[in-house]
């Protein structure tokens, strides 16, 4: 009997501790390492054929797939910028005067990393051009609309008002 009175006053002491300790704690994998880097910078590098005129090939659209128009394009190898350039009025973009290497594309909150071939060296895989999506947002995984330190909030309160529902509920019956 004193052991399942000491395990309900566990059950209960977890249950609000849970309130005290930041999300990021309980869910990381590794609360102290660094932030993982950009979508961009851990995607898989792209192939991309070179048109035969020496010219890379592109386009920015949103989210839903329409052109953005005057977006700002910058193309860097190494860190160091390599061109810039702006879209038309469908969204398209050629950067001139590039040899084959790898490039990060970016345009607004979208980059990307590729793989740029001459067009007689390019693989049958390569693409004709690069397609940046502009404002898209990722989300990984689901939470049912708990997010940070709310969201573990209330599942810690929702965890000691039931633990706290079957104390009460024992000590009736054993009374």
């Amino acid at each position: 009997m004193k052991a399942k009175h000491v395990f309900k006053r566990a059950a209960l002491t977890l249950a609000g501790a849970s309130l005290l300790v930041p999300q990021a704690s309980l869910l990381a994998a590794n609360p102290t390492s660094a932030p993982a880097k950009p979508a961009a910078q851990t995607a898989s590098i792209m192939d991309v054929a070179l048109a035969q005129s020496g010219s890379l090939r592109g386009q920015v659209v949103n989210a839903q797939g329409a052109p953005v128009s005057r977006m700002n394009v910058l193309v860097q190898s190494s860190g160091r910028e390599v061109a810039t350039t702006l879209t038309n009025e469908r969204g398209e973009f050629a950067v001139n005067n590039l040899r084959g290497g790898n490039y990060t594309i970016a345009a607004g909150d979208s980059a990307g990393v590729y793989r740029v071939w001459t067009a007689n060296a390019a693989p049958p895989s390569a693409k004709p051009g690069v397609l940046l999506i502009s404002g898209r947002q990722v989300t990984v995984g689901q939470n049912a609309g708990f997010t940070g330190r709310t969201g573990l909030m209330v599942l810690g309160t929702a965890a000691a008002i039931v633990t706290a529902g079957v104390v009460s509920n024992d000590d009736e019956s054993s009374s």
